[in-house]
């Protein structure tokens, strides 16, 4: 959509379509759903922390001990994981 909220179309008239890189965040097949994330989402700290059932300072003390890359800078105060890092990190400590 261009910023009037108009569908962009090709050259042939089909409507352009751009889906961003997703990966797959849980399955319910109960449910018959799928829930997906993006890989480049961000992810406050205290969100990495309830998300993993941990308290914010084991989530800083993942960080010092090199478990989970350091947090991205996206404001003058503000710092997110990468919600890929946050899962390869939580399926490394299932894992070991």
């Amino acid at each position: 959509m261009d910023g009037d909220g108009n569908v962009m179309c090709g050259k042939d008239g089909r409507p352009i379509v751009v889906v961003p890189p997703l990966s797959v965040a849980g399955l319910d097949p109960n449910e018959r759903s799928m829930q997906f994330y993006h890989t480049e989402q961000l992810v406050a700290p205290k969100n990495v922390a309830a998300y993993a059932d941990v308290h914010v300072a084991t989530v800083h003390r993942a960080v010092k001990d090199g478990d989970l890359p350091k947090p991205l800078q996206i404001s003058s105060r503000r710092v997110g994981h990468r919600l890929l890092d946050v899962h390869a990190s939580l399926a490394g400590r299932k894992a070991g």
